[in-house]
């Protein structure tokens, strides 16, 4: 295939609809598009392993082994892939840290705006003060 290959993961979560293609089909599609990773995660059990993950090597998909850690690494995300209590988890290669997912961010979001008008409160009540100190 010419040109660059696409930059992200192929990701797929099983359904019970759609699980048959997820894995017999789309890998074939990814790799001939040159996607370097190809994820499936399985929340439903049809699989041996609740995560598999492919690596494109000369052109083809190569299984990628568990790792030490207990996860499966992607070199494309810099991170490990990984099922913590029950749940599909990203984990930063270089930090350890978990990778936040959508509920995460969302409370970080919600944080940081509260944090935001607390401060503009605050500035408002300083903003009084030194208009009142100069009155």
């Amino acid at each position: 295939m010419g040109g660059a290959r696409p930059a992200g993961p192929g990701l797929e979560a099983l359904s019970e609809r759609t699980w048959r293609r997820d894995i017999r089909i789309k890998p074939a599609l990814f790799q001939d598009l040159g996607v370097r990773e190809y994820w499936i995660i399985d929340p439903i059990d049809k699989l041996a392993s609740p995560i598999m993950g492919f690596r494109l090597q000369d052109g083809r998909y190569q299984l990628l082994p568990r790792a030490k850690t207990g996860g499966w690494i992607s070199d494309v995300l810099s991170a490990e892939l990984l099922i913590d209590r029950g749940e599909f988890r990203l984990r930063n290669l270089d930090t350890r840290e978990p990778v936040s997912d959508f509920n995460g961010l969302q409370r970080m979001h919600a944080e940081a705006e509260q944090a935001r008008s607390e401060a503009e409160r605050r500035i408002a009540e300083l903003e009084a003060q030194l208009r009142d100190h100069r009155g």
